[in-house]
């Protein structure tokens, strides 16, 4: 006959060895999460360290793009004051060229006609040597047509006024003719007066067309 054994129970120290098993355990766990812990606060502390580095890098981006800005502005100004200030002086430059231009068209302009000048008077010289009694003969050539010309109508004159004094003449001279012969003593008619007196200042006025004549000759000599 076979005899079973039971298992012993259990004793004390067996128990205890579970109890420390589960402290253990239990520390092990508390350990790993203080080593979380202290894992996160590093890892924030980073993030936070981060954070100020950055809010930094940004405050300094913004004044370095401040700073920029302000110098590329006074640049800017600069540039269109050098622009302004060149552009200027091309004009003054420019201006100054023209002007020194028209002044020397206008001297070369000036020294032409001067020069024209001086060949026309150097020619009509050469003209006046090799021909020198050719500008004055036709002067006077035109000076003695023109006083041929007054003489002659002055000539006219004078023949057209003697015509008129002879047949006043003729025309008197009938009268006291009619009048021995009718033995009439009349007084002068007014007519006759008139007729007289106009045959009187007809003949004075003879002599000043003859004066007249001789003036003219005097004139024609002055002209010559």
């Amino acid at each position: 006959m076979t005899v079973t054994k039971r298992p012993l129970p259990p004793t004390p120290s067996t128990g205890n060895n579970n109890n420390r098993k589960s402290v253990i355990d239990m520390n092990y766990e508390n350990a790993h999460y203080n080593d979380l812990l202290k894992s996160l606060e590093q890892k924030e502390s980073t993030i936070n360290n981060l954070k100020i580095i950055v809010m930094e890098w940004k405050k300094k981006a913004v004044e370095y793009e401040t700073a920029y800005n302000e110098v590329k502005q006074r640049l800017e100004e600069k540039e269109k004051f050098l622009m302004k200030q060149h552009q200027a002086e091309i004009d003054a430059l420019t201006k100054a060229q023209v002007d020194q231009t028209n002044e020397n068209l206008d001297l070369i302009l000036k020294l032409e006609n001067e020069n024209k000048m001086l060949k026309q008077q150097l020619r009509i010289e050469n003209t006046l040597i090799d021909h020198p009694q050719q500008q004055p003969s036709s002067s006077l050539t035109g000076g003695l047509g023109y006083t041929s010309q007054l003489c002659d109508t002055a000539e006219e004159m004078m023949n057209a006024m003697e015509g008129r004094l002879h047949g006043f003449n003729n025309y008197k001279a009938l009268e006291e003719t009619t009048t021995e012969d009718t033995n009439t003593t009349l007084p002068p008619l007014v007519g006759d007066t008139f007729s007289s007196s106009e045959e009187d200042n007809q003949s004075i006025e003879v002599m000043p067309t003859k004066q007249s004549k001789k003036k003219i000759s005097i004139k024609t000599t002055k002209f010559l």
